[in-house]
């Protein structure tokens, strides 16, 4: 009887890691999925709407700058390729994060989000999060991570 009971205990702890992995795995999927809503929103809203600032002649060109308060323009395109996302784990969390360049918001792009004292805020990352935050909290509840 006593190797039994040391069978079902064995068989539960093999069960828990499983069920303990898939977990883990659908989650940090979850993350990627949802952290890569933000990013495409980020770069959509680069190079989508009219923006009604300054216009330049740029390369023989006109470009229409971003005004105060819209998403910064596509000029070059280094902001708009420059946008990435990953996972990455810390402690015991598992951290999703849209970032500009690779090692978090650029200058140049934290300039933009955040304004400068010459320059005011263009912001595209708060605002692409805040405009998934519903679609992201619907998948963890549809995942049962949350209520």
């Amino acid at each position: 009887m006593a190797s039994g009971i040391r069978n079902l205990q064995a068989f539960k702890k093999r069960l828990n890691k499983r069920v303990l992995k898939s977990t883990e795995v659908e989650l940090k999927k979850l993350i990627f999925e949802s952290s890569l809503l933000v990013e495409r929103t980020a770069k959509d809203s680069l190079i989508s709407g009219n923006k009604s600032g300054n216009v330049y002649i740029r390369g023989g060109k006109p470009h229409t700058a971003s005004a105060e308060g819209e998403a910064p323009a596509n000029d070059g395109g280094n902001l708009l390729s420059g946008i990435s996302t990953r996972v990455k784990e810390m402690r015991s969390s598992v951290i999703g994060q849209v970032f500009t360049n690779s090692h978090g918001l650029s200058p140049y792009g934290k300039d933009l989000e955040f304004g400068t004292k010459n320059m005011g805020k263009r912001p595209f990352m708060q605002p692409a999060l805040e405009q998934n935050r519903p679609k992201i909290r619907r998948k963890f509840r549809n995942a049962n991570y949350i209520k």
